[in-house]
């Protein structure tokens, strides 16, 4: 099979390699699972940051860049960040990565036989949403946590106007979605509040590596 005849992926998400905690790590493996079975993966994403809340070194000043991770093509994008993650600097985080992103996303979903968005970055996973439906790639989100819900719940968000927009996005994103993905029943049943189409949320639970429960150095950047 030719590079040109692969089946073509698009991951969308805010964390991805060289992030070795949390979500970055999710979507890495799983890009590099796609990748292994002879899918061409292309990746739009936001300069590497978490967990410090800082940009990596060698990633600072740039606006945006391209680079390759084995087959893994991955479009990066600029995004303001702060040490402090308080609510308003991750809503200007959130802002300014779907502002910066557009012209990645769009260049990941260019071609692509299908997309997977992840969240819990709201706004991003939105504008993935919309570009996509807008190109017609089927695509399916994959919910790693349930926003604004989540944010509510912990007393982040309380502004009436910012939750009911939040929750009108939620709603848009989830009904666009062709197929939605999350890690457990309390998840599926907040996001069933909020779609109309209960059948095409499944469970997909984060796998476990116990090797990587070891102590050691390898964890985040140095």
């Amino acid at each position: 099979m030719t590079k040109e005849d692969r089946p073509k992926v698009a991951l969308i998400t805010s964390n991805f390699w060289p992030e070795r905690t949390g979500i970055g790590q999710v979507t890495t493996e799983f890009a590099q699972y796609l990748s292994g079975e002879g899918i061409d993966v292309t990746v739009a994403t936001a300069l590497p940051y978490y967990p410090e809340w800082k940009i990596y070194p060698e990633y600072r000043g740039m606006l945006g860049m391209t680079e390759k991770l084995g087959d893994i093509t991955i479009h990066r994008a600029w995004h303001l960040i702060r040490p402090a993650p308080r609510l308003a600097n991750r809503l200007a985080h959130e802002l300014s990565l779907c502002s910066f992103a557009v012209p990645q996303i769009a260049r990941a979903l260019r071609g692509a036989d299908a997309a997977y968005i992840f969240s819990p970055d709201l706004s991003l996973a939105f504008t993935a949403s919309v570009i996509a439906r807008a190109v017609n790639v089927w695509h399916a989100l994959v919910i790693q946590d349930v926003m604004p819900a989540a944010a509510i719940e912990l007393g982040m968000l309380t502004n009436p106007r910012a939750i009911q927009l939040s929750k009108w996005m939620a709603r848009e994103m989830y009904d666009a979605a062709d197929e939605i993905f999350t890690l457990g029943e309390g998840m599926r049943k907040k996001i069933e509040r909020d779609t109309r189409r209960h059948e095409k949320i499944s469970i997909l639970r984060n796998t476990v590596n116990a090797a990587e429960l070891a102590p050691g150095n390898g964890q985040g950047k140095p």
